[in-house]
């Protein structure tokens, strides 16, 4: 458009600006038209108005330049920023506070980020079988001081962003929890629920079968990946799931494949040898924390070259007899470690399940119904409901 060069080319030129203006915004941008026209009109033409003459570009008499239609660009709706919501949806998901911000791709980085380190703390508690209680809290501690570092970086963001922040396409509450499931809660989920079904568990014992090694109260945790690269040995505590239950049972292998074993009373023989017994040194049976009021003693069987630490009663004997079992490649024959609790046929099935059920009941095992070997105490609770902090960490052995 030329340059006007007296007021009634000025007036002509701001008409034909509203008019471009009114067709550009009439589906209803948040502009004022009307004060507009008025702004150019009042500031613009009583200048131009005084002098008609011709001027250089750079000498041309008004003090403000004309507002064009670049001037009016619509960036969107705006919303403030709240800096304690921003630091609220951090803890609840560090991604969530990227996105609250306006940072969607560094957000999704994050969530990446703390799921890479889930596994990797997973991968090598699988691979190293480290006590995982003091890692994993380190984790947690570690994890809690970065997201607080987070959110401090994005209470500033928010803090910045004011009362300006233009809305992205993602800032809605929908979003926000597709993000939250697909790429934080539902992996985690996934992740443990594997974990917990093919990799590791936690079992409470409510019996005395493996007194004095396991405990009742005790919640021992069971590795389910032990026999992937190798089978039981002679004297390993392993777990099995009865047919009827779903929970899992220890036991000690005492017999391995080729073995022949019988039993007399407690007696064991294992190739037509009586298993032997020595009693626990002083500094050994304070380590066993035996249950005094128990009555039960805690020996050495020593079996095949293997010790192990079992518990008999000096006021229990049983004349029950197994006679000899062979066992054939990849059979088991196990025994609670407690021998005076002696299993007891042709009883009801509520008085059965009270019992210590091992090989004397159920005879030899296969090693497929054998599923996983524990190997550490993982909490511990007394009779009394008492945390005992002295067993927690210990190795199952």
């Amino acid at each position: 458009m030329p340059r006007p060069r007296h007021a009634l080319d000025w007036l002509r030129r701001v008409m034909q600006e509203c008019r471009m203006w009114q067709s550009r915004f009439r589906a209803g941008a948040a502009i004022d038209l009307r004060s507009t026209w008025i702004y150019i009109f009042l500031e613009a033409t009583p200048l131009c108005a005084v002098d008609s003459r011709p001027r250089p570009r750079s000498s041309f008499p008004c003090r403000h330049r004309l507002v064009t239609t670049a001037d009016a660009t619509y960036n969107g709706e705006t919303k403030p920023r709240s800096k304690w919501v921003a630091i609220a949806l951090t803890y609840l998901c560090p991604g969530l506070g990227y996105m609250y911000v306006g940072e969607f791709i560094k957000g999704l980085t994050v969530n990446l980020l703390f799921l890479l380190m889930l596994e990797v703390f997973i991968i090598s508690f699988s691979i190293l079988k480290f006590f995982p209680l003091l890692p994993f809290l380190v984790v947690v501690a570690a994890w809690l001081i970065f997201s607080t570092l987070i959110a401090m970086d994005i209470a500033q963001k928010a803090d910045r962003a004011g009362d300006r922040y233009v809305l992205k396409g993602y800032n809605h509450w929908t979003i926000y929890l597709v993000v939250f499931l697909l790429s934080f809660l539902v992996p985690i989920v996934l992740t443990l629920d594997f974990t917990r079904s093919s990799l590791w568990t936690l079992e409470r014992v409510e019996n005395g079968a493996m007194y004095p090694t396991i405990q009742p109260g005790d919640t021992v945790l069971v590795d389910l990946n032990a026999f992937r690269e190798a089978p039981p040995v002679r004297g390993e505590v392993v777990a099995t799931a009865p047919s009827e239950s779903d929970d899992l049972q220890f036991l000690r292998v005492v017999g391995v494949q080729d073995d022949v074993v019988r039993m007399e009373g407690n007696t064991l023989y294992v190739n037509d040898e009586a298993v032997g017994h020595s009693p626990l040194k002083e500094e050994e049976i304070a380590h066993a924390e035996l249950d005094k009021e128990s009555g039960l003693l805690a020996w050495v069987e020593h079996n095949q070259g293997e010790r192990y630490v079992i518990s008999v009663s000096p006021r229990v004997y049983t004349e029950l007899t197994m006679p000899p079992t062979r066992l054939a490649s990849d059979e088991y024959f196990l025994l609670a470690d407690n021998r005076s609790q002696v299993p007891i046929q042709g009883v009801q099935t509520e008085e059965r399940d009270s019992q210590i059920r091992d090989s004397r009941n159920f005879g030899k095992v296969s090693g497929p119904e054998l599923a996983g070997v524990p190997r550490f105490i993982f909490w511990s609770r007394g009779p009394d409901g008492s945390i005992r902090w002295d067993r927690i960490g210990l190795r199952v052995h």
